[in-house]
């Protein structure tokens, strides 16, 4: 649904500010195709389990508090800047070492789940 969104701004800006530079141009079929994919794939879930693809939507907008207090405002209290900083500095090393870990930790579960569901053994 973001990148639907995204590969919308291609046509609105070509039919509204036409005489932007572009470094690259497109052929306005790629991403107007695009755009129906989008909106099919994002329209048929929530028609057949519209309970879980609200919930989606739900995840999705919690970036929107994100974007406002850590991106868009500007000008933040000193005590929060110097905060964030030192978090940055500690996350950006730490997180994407546990995501990691998490993500192979999740994919791992969801294969013995697959091969008890077919009467397999996971014995090794």
């Amino acid at each position: 649904m973001s990148i639907g969104v995204a590969v919308l701004c291609l046509p609105w800006l070509r039919w509204t500010q036409p005489n932007l530079p572009r470094p690259i141009k497109v052929n306005l079929v790629f991403p107007i195709v695009y755009i129906i994919a989008s909106l099919f794939v994002t329209i048929v879930p929530m028609i057949a389990s519209p309970v879980e693809t609200g919930y989606g939507c739900l995840m999705i907008l919690t970036s929107v508090p994100v974007y406002l207090i850590f991106i868009a405002w500007k000008k933040k209290p000193k005590p929060i800047q110097q905060a964030l900083e030192i978090n940055t500095g500690i996350y950006s090393g730490i997180v994407p070492v546990k995501l990691i870990c998490l993500l192979n930790y999740t994919e791992l579960i969801a294969v013995h789940e697959q091969f008890e569901m077919c009467g397999c053994s996971t014995d090794v």
